[in-house]
């Protein structure tokens, strides 16, 4: 790794390299300027091995002989440093409005040439964000969006199940199977949505986690030890009264 950090202000190719970025599964990328002022993250190995030596616009003109010159900028382009910044973004967002949010200042803060700004959510918080992410629309808030999405997901879910209540409870999943339970844990069953999977075990979807469920008796007995299993004394994986679980 030592030899893939003197490279840092070396040319190679049509690159320059300008300073280390990040490291990918390994990998040490650098911050690279072309010849024809394109800056890019290119692998470091790839550097050591010159299987990368221009950007990608440059190589496609070699390869169909178009040529361009650019000694023009070359005689005006400015020294760069090892350790100087590029220069990618220079129109301010300060003042303007996007999504939940209005952006306040500079932070002075870069991210990898881009600018971070600070920026006041419509909840009060305050917040810190790159210009790219934020004129690429991917941010919209400090987060509190996410939470409303999440909390009015969780209330549409809670209305796809019925429960009627007698000396026990009973449930009914999205497709009107049944299940039953004590109605001391109704509370804890209430902001699921349960359907039955391929076993016919009782289940949800734990939202924002891919596929990832959650069986009921789990939150039943309050078990998060995944060596745990639970055995039905009835022979009924539908009864998810306490009297009929059983773990094993």
């Amino acid at each position: 790794m030592k030899d893939l950090y003197n490279i840092v202000g070396k040319k190679i190719g049509k690159w320059t390299v300008l300073d280390p970025a990040e490291k990918r599964n390994s990998n040490l990328y650098y911050i690279c300027q072309c010849e024809c002022g394109d800056i890019h993250l290119v692998r470091g190995s790839n550097l050591i091995r010159n299987e990368s030596k221009s950007c990608v616009r440059c190589a496609s003109r070699a390869r169909t002989g178009y040529v361009e010159t650019i000694e023009p900028y070359l005689k005006n382009k400015p020294k760069l440093g090892i350790n100087k910044e590029p220069k990618l973004n220079r129109k301010s967002l300060i003042g303007q409005r996007f999504g939940k949010f209005v952006v306040l200042e500079d932070t002075g803060k870069r991210y990898y040439g881009y600018v971070v700004y600070k920026c006041k959510c419509d909840c009060g918080n305050i917040f810190e964000a790159p210009s790219h992410n934020i004129k690429a629309g991917q941010v919209k808030s400090c987060g509190c969006l996410l939470k409303e999405i999440n909390d009015s997901w969780a209330d549409r879910l809670k209305k796809t199940n019925k429960y009627k209540f007698g000396k026990f409870g009973t449930g009914y999943t999205r497709k009107g199977e049944k299940f039953f339970f004590d109605i001391e844990d109704y509370d804890k069953l209430q902001n699921y949505c349960w359907s039955y999977d391929s076993g016919h075990r009782l289940v949800a979807y734990i939202r924002g986690t891919g596929n990832s469920r959650i069986a009921a008796w789990r939150i039943i007995l309050n078990e998060n030890d995944k060596n745990k299993r639970v055995r039905y004394k009835n022979g009924n994986k539908w009864d998810l009264r306490k009297k009929n679980l059983e773990l094993v």
